[in-house]
């Protein structure tokens, strides 16, 4: 500028602030001014040339200062000239100006270039740290960018960025890939049309595979120029975990299919075995039952009876067990709800544990609380067997005492809604707190070092299951001395029902009003001359069907009010009977019980859902037989005893205070500790002369005498003083 513009001195000027400018070079370099602030204008009118008024600056007449203003985004200063007035003519201003506009004009450019430097550095130092593989093609092929990792993916030298190599190479890697075929055909679509853009596209690599890239490819346009941009993201651990976890999804899923089918095949197979093994059992139970009811056999017979009956019951629960565990563990089970007498199931119950009791000399006795109600909505069945279950437990394992049968109850949450709590008390021995959890453990059998809780096999186990069902816990309490507690406490749904108060379904022996008719399906005929028995005793009129189309038959011509329909027969079935009956509105009025050797509740509930009023298991227990009777045609009873009359409180829980104060059993335990059978024998005559309401008793002594058993007779009756006294 200096030379160029003949100047005698030249400085470069830039603005630091508002109030700052700095000589940022001169020459000759000892040549400086001083500006004031209304020189200011000078350099920041960047529009045109500007020159000085003479005198400013402090110059000598005949010189002038001309500044060229230079201003852009980064500078605003100027370069000042010192000449003489003679050079300032139009064409030397002009020169000026031409010079002004070219610096301005250059500076610009180096000031965009230097910005579009600093946004690619920014751009690429970003696109660096991606850890993906990515490049950009223009549609033309004249431009093509790639970051580190596209070069390293695709085996280029980072110094390579010419179009026709980074295409060979892109090439060259497709037809490495397995599936290089599908690749293929997706890019003839891609590039077909070059507005479309994919996500989620594979490129697998190695036998096996090896190294999978997932490929995003996005077509962009920007000022008519249309491109793609590639990013290739390295997929292998996430493909190689998803394909591992499809391969274990897979195998989960056969072994599932096979479990199932096990599974499937267990439920068939014990369907088969509880058919199997239900129905002669049926007839076991059933004629048991029909002799101790008959009254024509002697003491001795009726207690050969009495143990096939309960032995059979033994069995069947056994049965039951297995069963139960099996639906349990399959998830299959469900509480199935019916309306039955709460006081009835508790006495039926009792009777069956004083049994128990009275053989091992022990006091069984019930403390029911009157608000308990009297007819509920509730799963009758698994109640009864949780019941049993507990106290045959306490029963089995106290050697001497009693056992306390107390049920409570207090409102539920409804106004139809009662709790009722059940609490079986034992004096047995203890349960160490640290083996409680252990009764509950299926097919679980302690060592003889804690035989308190030895055999409890499946019992307790299916208990805890069902009392959990019930939306209870089972609650424990054991203390040294003194025995073991288990209770727990159900919500029932109070309803009103047809079953008298207070009867004992045991005792009923015929019905009020006019005869009924029945008739029973069933191709077995044993079950047949077994339930026809029972329903003949009661007073119904009969007639029998061995298959479905003889019963569809003998229904239009019997007009029965009451239909037993068993399942499994010839031709058509049972549940195929009952559908056809309920289609037909004749038989609208007609009660249909379906009776089954099946344990299952999806028997059961395929019967209700096909339109049977009831379901009747087998074996079929006399008092499930007039329960459901009771229930379907809403029957007036009449009892052994007097109609609808309550069971004597001698019957629920013995009382033995006047055989003890009558010395008696004194005489007796004397007798036997010396060995002198026929005093024995003379003295038990002499109790049973005074005293033969309790006949359960005096069938266990007998036994003892008969078998020579005189050690486990004297340890019952020193049981039953000890307790007593």
């Amino acid at each position: 500028i200096h030379k160029f513009c003949s100047s005698n001195g030249s400085l470069f000027i830039r603005k630091i602030d508002k109030f700052t400018f700095k000589t940022i070079h001169s020459y000759p370099e000892e040549f400086n001014i001083y500006l004031e602030e209304k020189d200011f204008e000078l350099f920041t009118n960047g529009e045109s040339v500007n020159i000085a008024d003479e005198g400013s600056f402090g110059l000598p007449n005949g010189y002038k200062f001309v500044v060229i203003p230079i201003s852009t985004i980064e500078i605003i200063g100027g370069f000042c000239i010192f000449i003489n007035n003679n050079l300032l003519n139009e064409d030397y201003l002009e020169i000026l100006e031409n010079i002004r506009i070219s610096i301005n004009n250059r500076l610009k450019i180096l000031s965009l270039s230097e910005e579009v430097n600093k946004k690619s550095h920014q751009f690429n130092t970003i696109m660096e740290t991606i850890p993906n593989s990515i490049l950009y093609f223009e549609e033309n092929g004249k431009f093509v960018w790639l970051n580190s990792l596209a070069k390293k993916m695709l085996n280029i030298p980072e110094e390579i960025d010419k179009p026709e190599i980074i295409s060979q190479a892109m090439n060259s890697f497709r037809n490495k890939a397995n599936n290089r075929e599908e690749i293929l055909q997706t890019a003839i679509q891609l590039f077909g049309n070059k507005d479309v853009s994919i996500k989620d596209w594979y490129w697998l690599f190695g036998n096996p595979i090896n190294l999978v890239y997932k490929v995003f490819v996005l077509s962009t346009t920007y000022q008519n120029t249309k491109g793609q941009v590639w990013v290739f993201e390295n997929f292998t651990s996430n493909y190689l975990a998803d394909e591992k976890l499809k391969k274990l999804n897979e195998e989960i899923k056969e072994k599932i299919t096979t479990a199932e089918n096990a599974n499937n095949a267990k439920s068939e197979f014990l369907a088969n075995m509880s058919h199997e093994l239900r129905t002669p059992l049926n007839s076991i139970i059933g004629f048991s039952q029909l002799i101790l009811q008959s009254g024509d056999i002697n003491k001795t017979e009726k207690e050969h009876v009495e143990f096939i009956y309960r032995s059979g019951n033994h069995l069947l629960s056994l049965i039951n067990d297995i069963l139960d565990l099996s639906k349990i563990e399959a998830g299959k089970y469900e509480l199935y709800y019916t309306n039955f007498s709460l006081p009835s199931l508790i006495l039926t119950i009792s009777k069956m544990i004083e049994i128990k009791a009275i053989e091992k000399g022990l006091a069984y006795e019930v403390a029911q609380s009157p608000e308990i109600p009297k007819f509920i909505k509730f799963d009758e069945q698994k109640l009864k067997q949780v019941l049993l279950n507990l106290l045959s437990n306490a029963v089995k394992y106290t050697d001497k005492g009693d056992v306390l049968f107390s049920i409570s109850s207090s409102d539920g949450k409804g106004s139809k809604d009662k709790k009722v709590k059940f609490s079986i008390k034992d004096t047995g021995r203890e349960i160490p707190q640290e083996f409680i959890n252990d009764i509950f453990i299926p097919f679980q059998q302690l060592t003889s070092t804690k035989k308190f809780i030895q055999g409890t096999g499946l019992g307790l186990s299916i208990t805890k299951s069902f009392v959990e069902m019930m939306g209870s816990q089972i609650n424990v309490q054991s203390e040294f001395g003194k025995g073991s507690v288990f209770s727990f406490e159900i919500e029932v749904e109070e309803v009103e029902s047809h079953i008298e108060e207070g009867i004992n379904l045991e005792e009923v022996i015929g019905y009020n009003g006019d005869r009924k008719k029945a008739l029973i399906v069933d191709d077995n005929l044993v079950n047949r001359i077994l339930l026809q028995k029972s329903l003949r005793k009661l007073g119904f009129d009969l007639t029998e069907a061995i298959t479905g189309e003889d019963a569809l038959e003998k229904i239009g011509e019997f007009h029965p009010d009451i239909v037993f329909m068993d399942l499994r027969m010839p031709g058509m079935g049972g549940i195929e009977a009952i559908s056809t009956i309920r289609k037909n509105g004749n038989y609208d009025n007609i009660k249909l019980v379906a009776t089954s050797a099946s344990a299952f509740n999806e028997t059961r509930n395929k019967c209700i859902e096909v339109g049977a009023d009831d379901f009747l298991p087998k074996p079929i227990q006399y008092s499930e037989l007039i329960s459901k009777l009771t229930t379907c045609l809403k029957l007036d009873w009449i009892t052994k005893e007097k109609k609808g009359g309550q069971i004597d409180k001698k019957e629920q829980a013995p009382d033995y205070k006047k055989i003890i104060e009558s010395g008696l059993l004194n005489q007796l335990l004397n007798s036997s500790k010396k060995g002198d059978i026929s005093k024995i024998e003379e003295d038990l005559t002499t109790l049973k002369t005074k005293f033969p309401e309790y006949t359960n008793l005096w069938a266990r002594y007998d036994k003892f005498i008969n078998h020579f058993e005189i050690n486990l007779l004297i340890e019952n009756l020193n049981n039953l003083l000890g307790e007593k006294k």
